[in-house]
């Protein structure tokens, strides 16, 4: 009876992010896609991959000769990633939208066997919560690294309780296979050596599962991202881009202030946006009722912020060690704690009071999505109008602490605002390659982003964006 129960609330899950994604399978290419690492980064390192017979080329050697001067394909990260097999078998545009489908489902379902198994919350409040977090606005071009998080949880939390051995570790194994290394393996990693410590030290349990969850996912990380490994120990030429990179400024501590409460509050980074001022509220009220669990993950939460605040003078101290790595991302596991958080206030709040909360995030997560609010309310109004739901960092930068950040506030259309059509503009690129005719050329692009000559075939003296 259960299982049939549950097999109706994914069916209800489903559904719910299908209707979610129906103004993109409908408008598809004329539909507003976010272009900001996403259309001009790795779905066009998909795509090149794809036009260029490169996808699951086991020779990272091969040489990508319509990018730069030599550029190899051991450059282009995540290249053994289960979201390729979208861009084997589709167009482009459509593998984009068929993976984000797919992604927001992974999610939807183990956030509900996260708050079913492990917090023992009824079917209704469960389905609404896990709805909730499915709808979050992240880049679903970079896999489970965000969404998939409810399952590397319920996966550790079976480990640590020895049950569901086997699939745990399979499901642990199979994470780094659809998520970027770069955003949460490393994190989730350093985390659970510190729960395994602290299980031993404060707990008296030592779970040689929960340890071997942990060397799983460690050695699956290093296996389907190897390549990404090799650039860190070339010499010269041949060395990571990030190696070399240096920070032109450094936040004032003012600056390092706003960029806490700014993240602490919105979320402001180009991969995930959550507004969280509802929770915190929520939070605040009730402090003294908060559970133990509740307030460890808080200070977690905490501690990535402030080490996100700081990292600029970190890197600025100790370069070139921490520099190729870009630890502020840890940050992007923040999302996923304050939605344990919220669930763990059905324990100090009434039922209603917690449903009413999540609808009213819900909500909100729907509108900071722009693929969905600019193809939808945007076909209705001027998509110009709505730009305010996307900049409060603007506001903020330009109109309050002005001058704060060393840095320019965050933009969602830096690169412009075009629909994915627009962007990409193949008919005009099919008239250009008409007139240039079929002479072994290569091209630079002044003014246009280079990733457009790319995705039509032209051969650029530019790499990527």
């Amino acid at each position: 009876m259960d299982k049939r129960s549950d097999l109706k609330i994914y069916l209800f899950g489903v559904i719910g992010i299908l209707l979610f994604h129906l103004p993109l399978l409908i408008l598809k290419g004329d539909s507003y896609i976010i272009i900001n690492d996403n259309l001009d980064c790795d779905f066009i390192y998909n795509h090149i991959l794809k036009i260029s017979n490169n996808i699951f080329n086991i020779n990272q050697s091969q040489i990508l000769d319509n990018i730069g001067e030599n550029l190899k394909l051991f450059y282009i990260h995540s290249q053994f990633n289960f979201i390729k097999v979208f861009f084997l078998f589709f167009d482009s545009i459509d593998a984009y939208i068929y993976n984000s489908i797919i992604v927001r489902i992974i999610g939807f379902i183990f956030m509900f066997k996260v708050i079913k198994d492990c917090f023992k919350q009824d079917d209704f409040l469960a389905a609404l919560l896990s709805f909730s977090f499915s709808l979050i606005s992240t880049y679903t071009i970079y896999g489970i690294s965000i969404l998939g998080l409810p399952m590397v949880f319920w996966c550790f939390y079976n480990l640590l309780n020895d049950r569901k051995i086997f699939l745990s570790s399979i499901l642990l194994f199979l994470f780094p296979a659809y998520s970027l290394i770069q955003f949460s393996s490393p994190f989730i990693i350093i985390y659970s050596v510190f729960a395994c410590f602290y299980f031993y030290r404060f707990k008296k349990i030592k779970s040689n599962n929960f340890i071997f969850g942990t060397l799983v996912l460690f050695i699956s990380m290093l296996l389907f991202n190897y390549n990404s490994f090799q650039t860190l120990f070339f010499e010269g030429d041949m060395k990571s881009a990030r190696l070399i990179d240096q920070i032109n400024s450094l936040p004032s501590f003012l600056g390092m202030g706003y960029n806490f409460m700014v993240t602490l509050f919105f979320d402001l980074r180009t991969i995930t946006s959550f507004i969280s001022i509802p929770i915190i509220i929520f939070v605040l009220l009730k402090w003294k009722s908060l559970s133990k669990f509740s307030k460890i993950i808080l200070l977690i939460l905490v501690l990535n912020i402030i080490f996100q605040s700081v990292y600029p003078y970190l890197i600025a101290l100790s370069k070139p060690i921490f520099s190729p790595f870009n630890f502020t991302r840890v940050v992007l596991l923040n999302v996923f704690l304050f939605y344990l958080i919220l669930i763990s206030l059905v324990k100090v709040y009434n039922r209603r009071v917690i449903v009413s909360l999540t609808i009213f995030i819900t909500l909100i997560n729907i509108l900071k999505n722009p693929e969905f609010t600019y193809n939808s309310l945007g076909q209705i109004l001027k998509p110009s109008s709505l730009h305010f739901i996307f900049s409060e960092d603007k506001v903020l930068k330009e109109k309050v602490f002005k001058g704060l950040m060393n840095s320019p506030a965050f933009e969602y259309h830096n690169k412009g605002f075009y629909t994915y059509n627009e962007f990409f503009s193949q008919k005009l690129f099919n008239k250009i390659k008409d007139s240039l005719g079929k002479d072994n050329y290569k091209i630079v692009n002044l003014g246009i982003n280079p990733s457009v000559a790319q995705f039509n075939g032209f051969k650029t003296l530019q790499r990527f964006r």
